[in-house]
């Protein structure tokens, strides 16, 4: 499944540089992992539940901003190209909120 999705959206993005492409998936990554290890590693009160909400909020907010962008909207209305300078902080806002 997972196959069919990767051949479609390279379909999709056939005009686009894959160096920025590998950028976006980085900052995907990134946006969905970096909060939740290092807070793991960094925090002695990090839970179960404030890392399931650090990577679905971290996975969701940077899709919602890499779709509402200029690489895919015309007249975008998230004006960034990379979505990890909005995404990582909302992560961890996320993952420590979830604790309260």
């Amino acid at each position: 499944m997972l196959g069919i999705l990767a051949i479609g959206l390279s379909i999709v993005f056939k005009d686009q540089n894959v160096a920025y492409l590998v950028g976006l998936a980085l900052a995907i990554a990134a946006s969905a992992n970096f909060p939740a290890l290092l807070l793991l590693i960094l925090w002695w009160r990090f839970t179960t539940q404030g890392a399931i909400a650090s990577i679905a909020v971290g996975t969701a907010s940077s899709l919602l901003l890499i779709y509402l962008s200029p690489t895919i909207q015309v007249n975008a209305l998230f004006p960034l190209t990379n979505p990890a300078i909005i995404s990582i902080p909302l992560t961890f806002i996320a993952a420590v909120s979830s604790l309260f």
